[in-house]
């Protein structure tokens, strides 16, 4: 009488990579690489599971289908795509498992992980744009009225205006007859317009120079 013993399982071993390992913000869609490979050199192993903690079933996402068998030391690879948006400095985590049985019936399983991360796009900053109108008015002068535009000029920043001053009236949301408020939230992109009066001193041939900073 002869007889044949179990070799116990050496299980398998997963690999997941990323490409690209960033994107500059609001980031996109990377590319997930997952392989598995039997590191038996005696048993057959059928892949059953193949998932992501983000991502979920993998069957049928890219050309990642289940299931898979894998003879004594042979990988079986496959990619999918993965959409991931953030702010500069996230990073993401998700995991792949592959689980399934040998030819004896025992279990196997495994895992591994992949980091990816959105990267800062410098600001573009903002453009403040100051018109007076009129330009002039007879002596002994008048009202004038000063329209005020900020802008943000970033294609993937959210800026938030937090103040407005201007040289010869001071604090535009304080001022008398002005429009102007704070904490002026712009998108990508995004515009916001204020309107001021305000009355020229009364003197023949004066004239004003008004210059309205803007930051945030």
């Amino acid at each position: 009488v002869v007889e044949i013993t179990d070799v116990a399982s050496a299980g398998i071993t997963v690999t997941k990579d990323a490409s690209p390992l960033s994107l500059d913000e609001p980031g996109g869609t990377f590319t997930f690489d997952v392989s598995v490979t039997n590191d038996s050199a005696v048993d057959v192993v059928t892949i059953d599971t193949l998932t992501d903690d983000i991502y979920g079933d993998l069957d049928g996402q890219g050309d990642c289908s289940v299931p898979q068998t894998l003879q004594p030391g042979e990988s079986y690879s496959c990619s999918f795509d993965g959409a991931f948006a953030g702010n500069a400095g996230d990073s993401q985590t998700d995991i792949v498992t592959a689980s399934g049985t040998d030819d004896d019936g025992a279990i196997v399983s495994d895992t591994d992980d992949a980091v990816v991360e959105i990267t800062n796009v410098a600001s573009a900053g903002i453009t403040v744009t100051k018109d007076a109108t009129p330009l002039s008015l007879d002596e002994p002068g008048g009202t004038f009225t000063f329209d005020v535009s900020v802008t943000n000029d970033s294609a993937v920043d959210v800026v938030t205006i937090d103040t407005l001053d201007d040289d010869v009236y001071g604090d535009l949301t304080t001022a008398t007859n002005s429009d102007c408020t704070l904490n002026q939230v712009l998108q990508t992109p995004a515009t916001y317009w204020c309107i001021v009066e305000r009355l020229l001193p009364d003197n023949t041939g004066a004239s004003q120079t008004v210059t309205v900073p803007a930051s945030g």
